[in-house]
């Protein structure tokens, strides 16, 4: 059982996490940041509708059962009775890509081909439901028009528009 009062952060932690230093963060930091699922569990507990409660406390949950706060897989059944439930999945692969796309205080923002690149090593793992993954990737546009690229012949191009049927493979203009 969660106990309320042992989760609420304090301000001096609150402060800590909110002014992020560079580098990685130390067990107690790390341990903290875990917690948030729960503290958003715990502070959504009058709520009428129990999916965003659900969502809230699963969004870091990966499909194959690994993630935090606790060891729920797609099989598994979770603290409602049910799998993960979708729109946790959802949240998952977004946040994920949001965490990778934004500049963090230890790195700068990874482009978004980069990133797509890093989740899609993370599907050996089962990071995330394969299908709602396949779906995250028709929904999004990995190159924007704009940008400078280089072509498996080695030559330099330019992406002029998106290919929505191959968004790996945008419409390009050579540049020699």
């Amino acid at each position: 059982p969660l106990e309320p009062d042992k989760m609420i952060l304090s301000e001096a932690q609150y402060a800590r996490l909110t002014n992020p230093k560079p580098g990685n963060l130390m067990p107690d930091e790390l341990e903290i940041i875990q917690k948030h699922p729960l503290h958003a569990w715990v502070m959504m507990a009058q709520w009428e509708n129990p999916v965003p409660r659900v969502v809230a406390l699963l969004h870091h949950k990966q499909f194959g059962g690994s993630g935090y706060p606790q060891k729920y897989s797609n099989d598994a059944p979770t603290p409602d009775g049910k799998k993960i439930h979708v729109f946790a999945r959802i949240l998952n692969i977004i946040d994920v890509y949001d965490a990778l796309t934004s500049d963090r205080p230890y790195r700068k923002a990874y482009h978004p081909v980069r990133a797509l690149m890093i989740m899609m090593g993370m599907m050996r793992k089962k990071a995330f439901d394969p299908q709602l993954f396949v779906r995250f990737l028709n929904c999004i546009s990995p190159f924007q028009i704009g940008d400078e690229v280089l072509l498996s012949n080695r030559y330099r191009a330019v992406v002029w528009q998106q290919n929505l049927n191959a968004p790996f493979r945008p419409k390009v203009v050579q540049v020699i």
